[in-house]
C-alpha cells in the first residue's frame, strides 16, 4: 500500500502547492512530471494548478520536453486556463499542432478545445480549417473543427457548413453543423447545470486524512 498511498500524497500535495503559486515548488512537481509521469495519478491537477497561477512558461516547457502524448495534451488544453491574456505565439503553436502530421489524436483534440475556449481567431485561416476538415477521419477530432470553423467564420462558412450537412451521415458532425447554423452561443462558455456542484464538492480532498481509503493509508506520523 505504500506505493498506493505515496501517490495519493504526491497529487494531494501538487495541487495544494500549486494553489500556493510558489515558484521553485512548481518547478520541482514539473521536472518530476517530465521525468517520471506515472507518479501522477491526474496530471491535469497540477497542470491546473499551473494555469491558475499563471505559470505560462512552465506549461510551455512541459508541453516541449513531455515525452507521453497525453502529458503534452493536457498542457495545451490548459493554456486556455491562464487567466491572464494568451499570447499570440501560444495561440499559433496550438494552431500549428492542428497542421502538424506529427502530433497525436488526442494532442489536436486537446488544442482544438483549447481554441474554442480561448475564442482568438486573429491568425486563424478559413482555408486552413477546411482543409483539415477535408484530411480529417476521426469523428470527434472533425467536430471540433466544425465548432472552430463556424465560431471563428460564422458568415463565410454557412454554405460551406450547408453542403456538409448535405453530405455528412455521421450524428456527431450532425450535431455540431446544426449547433453552428442555429446559435451564436459558445458552447464552451455557457454555464454549467447547477447539478454539477453537487458531484464537484466530494471529488477531491480537502485535508490529508480525506486521502484514506479503506483505511490503507495511516496519517502522517504513524
Amino acid at each position: 500500500h505504500s506505493k498506493l498511498q505515496a501517490g495519493r500524497r504526491l497529487n494531494f500535495a501538487a495541487n495544494r502547492l500549486c494553489m500556493i503559486g510558489l515558484e521553485k515548488v512548481a518547478e520541482t512537481l514539473l521536472n518530476e512530471m517530465l521525468e517520471s509521469p506515472w507518479h501522477f495519478r491526474h496530471p491535469d491537477t497540477l497542470c491546473r494548478g499551473l494555469a491558475n497561477t499563471d505559470r505560462l512558461d512552465l506549461l510551455l516547457k512541459l508541453f516541449e520536453q513531455a515525452s507521453e502524448p497525453y502529458i503534452k495534451a493536457i498542457a495545451l488544453r490548459s493554456f486556455a486556463r491562464i487567466p491572464s491574456e494568451i499570447p499570440i505565439e501560444i495561440i499559433n503553436l496550438l494552431i500549428n499542432v492542428l497542421k502538424s502530421k506529427d502530433t497525436s489524436i488526442i494532442e489536436k483534440m486537446k488544442a482544438s478545445e483549447a481554441l474554442l475556449h480561448i475564442d482568438n481567431w486573429e491568425t486563424l485561416d478559413i482555408q486552413v480549417l477546411q482543409d483539415l476538415i477535408e484530411k480529417e477521419n476521426n469523428p470527434y477530432l472533425l467536430k471540433n473543427y466544425v465548432l472552430l470553423l463556424g465560431r471563428a467564420f460564422p458568415e463565410d462558412s454557412k454554405m460551406y457548413l450547408l453542403a456538409m450537412r448535405e453530405n455528412s451521415t455521421h450524428l456527431i458532425i450532425n450535431d455540431a453543423v446544426e449547433y453552428i447554423l442555429k446559435t451564436d452561443s459558445n458552447l464552451l462558455h455557457q454555464i454549467e447545470p447547477g447539478i454539477l456542484y453537487t458531484y464537484y464538492s466530494s471529488d477531491y480532498p480537502v485535508t490529508e486524512d480525506e486521502l484514506r481509503t479503506q483505511n490503507d493509508s495511516p496519517p502522517f506520523g504513524v
